[in-house]
C-alpha cells in the first residue's frame, strides 16, 4: 500500500523585508521606521528561517512567531505595499507567483505551518497508540491550516491559490487522520469489524475526494493522484472485507459472500504489493470457504447488494490555537494606517460640520440683508490681494516674453526659408535654368511662406490686444482694488448696523475655523486608539464637536438678529436707508464697481491670451518639424541632381 504523503514547503525569494517596510513606513505615516527598528529586525530574523526549513518543533514555532508577527503588522499597513513571490512545490515542476500584498505572505506562510504538521505527523512512531493520536492530531492541525486558507480565498475569488487544490489537501489530510484512526481502532480491537467497517469507509471517501479535486488541479503530480485513488479503493475493500466479517459473526452468509465478493472485485483491479496479495489469497480461501459452507450446510438464498455501511466521520480540520491571534507586543508603537486615514476622513467631516452649521449660515445670513436692502454691494468680494496684482503683472510680461519667442521663431523659420531658396538659386547659376530642374520656390515653399505670414498676422493681433490689455490694466487704481484706501463709512444708519454685523460675522467664522487649527483632532484620536484598540472613531467625534456649542448658539443669535433688522427693512426703514448720491461710501462703491469691471477684462485677456499663445507656439513648432523635413528632402534632391549633372559635365 502507498505510503503516508506529506505537503512539501513552499519555497519563496529572499529580500530584506525590514528594508521594504521601513520604506513602506516612511513614505506613508506621520511615523518613522526608527520608532520600530528591533520589530523589524525580529520580523526580518523570522522570515530568514523560510530558506531553511527543518522538519521540527522548532522551526514550526518560528513560522508561527512569523505568522503572529506578520498579523501584527499587516493591520498597520496598507495590503498592497510589498512585492513577495512564492513557489508551488507539489507538481514535478516549481512554478512561482508574485503578488504585492501582505496578505499573500501571511497566507502562503500559513500554507507552510500546514506543511510542517503533515511532515511532522509522518515521522512519528505510527507502531504505537500515542504515536498513532499525536500523528492523528497533527493531519487535523495541517487540515485546519488549509482549510483557513480555503476560506479566506473564498471571500476575494481565490486570487492567490487554486481552489481545487486547496480542496485536495484538506480532504487528503483529513483521510490521512481518518486513516490514524482506523488504525489506532485495529490496534485496540481487531475483532471490531463494524467500526472497523464504518472507519475505513469514511478514510476511502476522503481519499477519494482528495483524488477528485487533485485531478482538477493544474498543480499536483499525477503520481500523487494515483496513490489517493490507490488507497481509497483499498480502504473500500477495507470496508467491505470488515462488514463481511461482521456478517460472518452474525451468520448473514449470503451476505458475507456478497460483501467478500465486492471487496475481491476490488482487489482484482489493483496492483498490489506482496502483503495485499496475501490478503488478497486469504480473502479469496475465505470466501470459497464461506460458499462451500453455505451450498452444503446453510443453505440461504444468495444476496446482490453489499451491506449498506454508514461512513464513521470522526475527524474534521482542527485549528492551531494562535491561527486567529497576532502578536501584540510586535509594533505596538506603530500606528495603523487606518487611523491616520480615519484621521484625515474625520478631520474633513468637521470641517464639513463647521462649514454647514456655522460658516455657511452666517454668509446665507449676509447675503439675505443685503439683498433686501437698496445698497447691494459687498466690496469685501471686489477687493483683490497684493500677491494677485503682481500675478496680472507677471502674467502680462509673460504674454510679451511668450510674443517675442513667437516673432523670433517666426524670424528664424523665414530666415532658413530664404537660405534653401539662396542655395537653390546658387545651383541654378552654375548649371544653367534649363539643366536645373529643382524650382527655387516650389509649391511647399510657398505654401510654408504662406503659413509663416498668417502666423506673423495672428501674432500682430495679440500684440495689439496685449497693448489694450496694458493700457487697461495702467488704469487701475492700485490702492482702491487691494483696499489700500479704506472705505468710508456711511452716513446712513441702517448700513452701518449691516456692516457691522458683516464684520462681526466675519469674525464669528474666524474664531471657528482658528478651533479646527488650535484643538487637533489627531491626538484625541490616538489617544483613544491606543486606549481601546478601536478604529471606531464616531464616539471621539461627537466629543469632539462640542467644542463649537457656543458658535452654534451664537448662529441662533444671529438668526434672530438678521429677523429683527429685515423686519425693519421691511416696515419702510429700507426707504430711509437709500443712500444720496453724495455719501461718500456710495461714491467709492461705484468707483470699486468699475475697477472690477475692468479687471475682470484684464483677467479675461490674460487667461485668452495665454490659450491663444499656447495654441500658437504649438502650431509653429509642428510648421517648424515640417518646414525642416521638407528642406532637407530638397537638399538631398539638390545633391542627388548637382552630382548627376557634375558627372556629365565631366
Amino acid at each position: 500500500m502507498a505510503d503516508l504523503f506529506s505537503i512539501p514547503f513552499k519555497r519563496t525569494l529572499q529580500f530584506s523585508l525590514k528594508d521594504a517596510i521601513s520604506q513602506v513606513i516612511d513614505s506613508k505615516f506621520y511615523q518613522t521606521a526608527a520608532s520600530v527598528t528591533n520589530d523589524l529586525i525580529l520580523l526580518e530574523k523570522y522570515r530568514d528561517i523560510l530558506s531553511h526549513l527543518d522538519v521540527s518543533n522548532e522551526d514550526l514555532q518560528e513560522l508561527i512567531k512569523y505568522y503572529l508577527s506578520l498579523k501584527a503588522i499587516s493591520v498597520k499597513l496598507p495590503d498592497d505595499q510589498i512585492e513577495f513571490t512564492w513557489f508551488n512545490t507539489l507538481g514535478l515542476k516549481s512554478s512561482g507567483l508574485t503578488r504585492n500584498s501582505l496578505k499573500f505572505e501571511i497566507l502562503n506562510v500559513l500554507y507552510n505551518i500546514g506543511a510542517m504538521y503533515s511532515l511532522l505527523s509522518v515521522s512519528n512512531n505510527l507502531s504505537s497508540n500515542d504515536g498513532l493520536k499525536e500523528s492523528c492530531r497533527l493531519f487535523k492541525l495541517a487540515a485546519g491550516c488549509f482549510q483557513r486558507i480555503y476560506d479566506e480565498e473564498v471571500k476575494t475569488g481565490f486570487t492567490f491559490f487554486d481552489e481545487n487544490t486547496l480542496q485536495s489537501l484538506i480532504h487528503l489530510m483529513l483521510a490521512e487522520a481518518q486513516e490514524m484512526v482506523w488504525k489506532k481502532a485495529y490496534f485496540d480491537d481487531k475483532e471490531r469489524h463494524s467500526i472497523l467497517s464504518r472507519l475505513a469507509l469514511q478514510v476511502s471517501i476522503f481519499y477519494e475526494d482528495a483524488s477528485r479535486y487533485a485531478n482538477r488541479s493544474p498543480l499536483i503530480r499525477t503520481d500523487w493522484i494515483k496513490g489517493m485513488s490507490f488507497k481509497s479503493k483499498y480502504y473500500t475493500a477495507v470496508s467491505y472485507y470488515r462488514s463481511a466479517l461482521l456478517q460472518l459473526e452474525k451468520q448473514n452468509f449470503a451476505q458475507a459472500i456478497c460483501d467478500l465478493t465486492y471487496a475481491l472485485s476490488i482487489l482484482k483491479k489493483m496492483t498490489l504489493n506482496d502483503s495485499l496479495v496475501e490478503w488478497k489469497i486469504d480473502m479469496q480461501n475465505l470466501l470459497e470457504t464461506t460458499e462451500r459452507d453455505n451450498d452444503l450446510i446453510y443453505l440461504q438464498a444468495s444476496v446482490q447488494k453489499v451491506s449498506p455501511i454508514k461512513p464513521a466521520v470522526i475527524v474534521q480540520p482542527e485549528f492551531f490555537k494562535e491561527i486567529d491571534m497576532k502578536d501584540n507586543e510586535m509594533f505596538k508603537n506603530l500606528l495603523p494606517v487606518d487611523v491616520i486615514e480615519s484621521c484625515s476622513a474625520f478631520s474633513e467631516r468637521v470641517e464639513n460640520y463647521v462649514n454647514e452649521n456655522i460658516t455657511n449660515p452666517l454668509k446665507a445670513m449676509n447675503k439675505i440683508l443685503l439683498e433686501n436692502i437698496s445698497f447691494s454691494g459687498v466690496f469685501e468680494s471686489m477687493y483683490i490681494t497684493e500677491q494677485e496684482w503682481d500675478s496680472y503683472e507677471a502674467s502680462l510680461k509673460d504674454l510679451n516674453e511668450i510674443r517675442n519667442y513667437i516673432t523670433s521663431k517666426l524670424k528664424s523659420l523665414r530666415n532658413t526659408i530664404n537660405h534653401e531658396i539662396d542655395e537653390n538659386e546658387e545651383m541654378i547659376r552654375k548649371h544653367g535654368q534649363i539643366r536645373w530642374k529643382v524650382e527655387s520656390i516650389d509649391d511647399g515653399i510657398r505654401g510654408y511662406l504662406s503659413d509663416l505670414e498668417r502666423i506673423e498676422n495672428y501674432a500682430l493681433d495679440g500684440q495689439r490686444i496685449d497693448t489694450e490689455t496694458e493700457h487697461l490694466f495702467g488704469t487701475l487704481d492700485h490702492d482702491l482694488v487691494t483696499n489700500v484706501t479704506k472705505a468710508p463709512e456711511s452716513n446712513n444708519p441702517v448700513l452701518k448696523e449691516v456692516f457691522s454685523l458683516l464684520k462681526q460675522r466675519k469674525e464669528h467664522i474666524r474664531v471657528a475655523e482658528r478651533k479646527i487649527i488650535e484643538n487637533k483632532l489627531l491626538p484625541k484620536i490616538i489617544s483613544y486608539y491606543k486606549k481601546t484598540g478601536s478604529i471606531d472613531f464616531e464616539p471621539v467625534y461627537q466629543d469632539y464637536i462640542r467644542v463649537f456649542d457656543e458658535d452654534l448658539n451664537t448662529v441662533q443669535k444671529e438668526k434672530a438678529k438678521n429677523i429683527e433688522i429685515l423686519s425693519q427693512i421691511s416696515n419702510g426703514v429700507q426707504q430711509q436707508a437709500k443712500v444720496s448720491r453724495v455719501d461718500p461710501l456710495t461714491l467709492y462703491m461705484e468707483e470699486l464697481k468699475h475697477s472690477t469691471r475692468i479687471l475682470s477684462d484684464v483677467k479675461q485677456n490674460i487667461t485668452s491670451g495665454k490659450k491663444f499663445y499656447d495654441d500658437l507656439v504649438k502650431a509653429i513648432q509642428a510648421k517648424e518639424e515640417r518646414i525642416n523635413d521638407y528642406i532637407i528632402k530638397r537638399k538631398n534632391e539638390r545633391e542627388t541632381m548637382n552630382r548627376v549633372l557634375e558627372e556629365k559635365m565631366g
